[in-house]
């Protein structure tokens, strides 16, 4: 199971001109810093989770406060959320979030670590290219650890971000 998880990882690893990344979980100097994210939010969540990869359907999404992705997100269960930008072989920029994510049903994951290490990486239009979790359900790259943590993110840049209607008109 960790050798087929682990070949998952690296083939995931390549970004569309062919830069290879090293190993994100041995990164060092991951930003806290979002700044200078590119804009990013519910629609991106929707596109990666149901779009594209995973197991879900839009009506899962359309109540997305109540299910089971966003849970983890309220409870405070995304322990570490760092970004490091990486230049493709073509110049566009890619962002690659390292999280750590306690567990939701036990108290260690399955390698009796104390927190899943997921990864995921945005193209410069924040869209999610890729994503893995160490989890068991990470092969469709929609795992519950995976939303909570997209969720976090959307909610962390949602209360940072000024919107048009909260700045003045005039």
């Amino acid at each position: 199971m960790i050798a087929l998880t682990e070949e998952r990882l690296i083939r995931r690893l390549t970004l569309p001109a062919g830069r290879k990344l090293t190993d994100p979980f041995q990164m060092t100097s991951l930003s806290n810093d979002l700044s200078e994210l590119p804009p990013f939010g519910l629609m991106d969540i929707f596109n990666h989770l149901i779009m594209s990869k995973a197991d879900y359907d839009k009506g899962m999404l359309s109540s997305w406060r109540s299910f089971e992705e966003y849970n983890p997100c309220l409870n405070g269960h995304i322990q570490s959320l760092g970004v490091k930008t990486v230049r493709d072989l073509d110049g566009n920029d890619f962002f690659v979030f390292v999280a750590g994510v306690i567990p939701t049903q036990k108290e260690k994951t399955q390698e009796g670590e104390k927190l899943y290490g997921l990864l995921f990486i945005l193209d410069s239009n924040g869209s999610a290219y890729c994503a893995f979790c160490r989890c068991k359900g990470e092969a469709d790259q929609g795992c519950r650890h995976l939303g909570a943590t997209l969720f976090e993110l959307d909610d962390f840049l949602s209360n940072q971000r000024n919107s048009v209607t909260s700045m003045s008109a005039y």
